[in-house]
């Protein structure tokens, strides 16, 4: 979609076969869509296709939460990790402490 000062102008790209016909005739290679008779408004989605989009929306939200909790598991064990860490790092073992 393109703002003009007269409002908005759709356009879109037309099909292979318009293209080869606007290729022999000369006409260019977009069509606004504003002069096609055949474009309109698209089909509602049925109750089906809503529910199932939701579906994967809800799936979606889960799994999010799910590798949330997961992480934030990991950081608590890595916390632990640190605060337990008895040796030095240089010449000791920074979890156990040996040389």
């Amino acid at each position: 979609e393109f703002t003009t000062n007269s409002g908005v102008d759709r356009w879109v790209c037309p099909n292979d076969r318009q293209l080869s016909l606007r290729a022999k005739l000369g006409t260019g290679w977009s069509v606004h869509t504003s002069k096609m008779g055949n474009f309109g408004r698209p089909e509602h989605l049925t109750l089906e296709e809503q529910e199932q989009i939701l579906r994967v929306i809800n799936r979606a939200e889960y799994l999010e939460s799910v590798e949330q909790e997961r992480i934030g598991r990991l950081v608590d064990k890595l916390d632990n990790m640190k605060k337990n860490a008895i040796g030095n790092g240089i010449s000791q073992c920074v979890l156990c402490g040996d040389e």
